[in-house]
């Protein structure tokens, strides 16, 4: 459930108060939550005709096509769900779990004004009342965040969270991470998930005891304040367990690869800077696991390579994202499917300029992908590629090409290259 002051829409287009609403819906939900479910389905009637109920697995049948729109209104998706939970307690039975199975709770922090049923929810959760702590036990994802720019400090997150018992995802955005609130994540046996994403980390992380987490995917971006804090969050996270790690934070990365833990990370996102690397080769040729690679480029600035990658390391690489002058360092020799090279493919010195990809290149470039010991599904590409060679005749298997252009690139050019250059013999 989506806690937001907002108006919803009913199906006639006449606004209702939203928490107004909400409050209504709460209350029914309070009633329905404690009844028996086992023989109630919707009456059937022709007239004045009852007809025979319809069977309780043909219903779930119905329900499992009753999905979100990904590119549709999540709160209109929601509504319906609030709608389909009051038509009777089966209904009600099948669909609060759905409709509360994702929250998200924002607080205003422009001085806009309360999110007052964000608040409300999280004090009833907090002092365990119902209907609160029945919808709460629904709860597998949960996001925690804030609307404006100013980080937010909310004691209550901690206590609030703890009352989701089976909580799998939580995603904290533009939060002060606090010991307290650490404190609490770490007895939610159930997570294996956790995102940080624009936060700030507090300087009595530095302070708290060891702690047992059994995360198996860490997200960690955007942070605003760099410092040793993020090094004390990077032992606190580190573990075998670990399968799904994306970081933008060097610092992060770099004390999270020297813990003397034998990783099992299958995918792996990290920013790419100079300085950093002799730590990545090290680390990518002692974890054999990955298949996933995804480098943040940050700077052009200076050549980089990957010197001491063994031709052994990565043995189940499947799937690669890096700037097109690395494709030599990580291509050859590795099962590659799915492929992601950046333009442009040669770095450039500040002040330079921009790098063109030459036929030549291309070549090169065409050269290494057929290197890769699998069949080859997605390929994103420099544009300057397209007319080196046949791409259907090399990679029978392709089933997506992306061409990309470089920024400095006109639209014009691409087309002649493209379309002018396909037809070169």
């Amino acid at each position: 459930m989506v806690f937001f002051c907002s108006f919803f829409h009913c199906r006639d287009k006449q606004p209702i108060a939203g928490l107004a609403h909400w409050s209504s819906m709460y209350a029914r939900l309070s009633l329905l939550l404690t009844a028996d479910i086992s023989s109630t389905v919707p009456e059937r009637r022709n007239a004045d005709i009852n007809l025979p109920c319809i069977p309780q697995d043909v219903y779930l049948a119905i329900f499992d096509q009753i999905q979100r729109d990904e590119h549709g209104d999540d709160r209109n998706f929601k509504l319906l769900l609030i709608n389909l939970s009051l038509v009777c307690r089966f209904f009600n039975a099948v669909f609060v779990p759905r409709l509360f199975e994702s929250i998200r709770v924002l607080q205003d922090t422009r001085g806009k004004g309360p999110y007052p049923r964000a608040i409300s929810f999280c004090k009833d959760l907090i002092n365990d009342r119902e209907p609160a702590r029945t919808l709460g036990l629904h709860v597998r994802s949960c996001t925690f965040g804030k609307l404006g720019h100013r980080n937010l400090k909310f004691a209550q997150h901690s206590k609030a969270i703890l009352r989701f018992v089976n909580l799998r995802s939580l995603s904290l955005s533009g939060i002060v991470i606090t010991s307290t609130l650490f404190e609490a994540i770490s007895a939610l046996e159930h997570l294996t998930s956790l995102s940080i994403n624009h936060s700030q980390l507090s300087p009595d992380l530095d302070s708290i005891p060891n702690l047992t987490l059994h995360l198996t995917s860490f997200t960690f971006v955007g942070i605003y304040s760099l410092s040793p804090f993020s090094g004390r969050l990077a032992r606190l996270v580190a573990s075998p367990s670990v399968r799904v790690l994306h970081t933008s934070c060097v610092d992060f990365l770099r004390v999270f690869m020297s813990q003397p833990i034998e990783f099992g990370l299958e995918e792996l996102t990290f920013p790419l800077t100079g300085n950093a690397i002799p730590d990545l080769v090290r680390f990518l040729n002692r974890t054999p696991t990955i298949t996933t690679l995804s480098f943040l480029i940050y700077s052009w600035e200076t050549p980089m390579s990957f010197n001491g990658l063994l031709p052994s390391a990565l043995p189940r690489l499947k799937a690669l994202h890096c700037p097109s002058c690395l494709a030599a360092d990580f291509i050859p020799g590795r099962p590659l499917k799915r492929i992601n090279l950046d333009a442009p493919a040669i770095p450039t010195q500040a002040g330079v300029g921009f790098a063109e990809t030459s036929l030549g290149d291309g070549c090169r470039l065409f050269s290494l992908l057929r290197q890769s010991t699998a069949a080859i599904e997605m390929l994103h590409v420099p544009v300057d590629m397209y007319y080196v060679a046949s791409f259907g005749d090399n990679f029978p298997a392709l089933r997506i090409l992306h061409l990309e252009c470089p920024a400095h690139r006109k639209q014009s050019e691409v087309c002649s290259t493209v379309f002018v250059g396909s037809m070169a013999p």
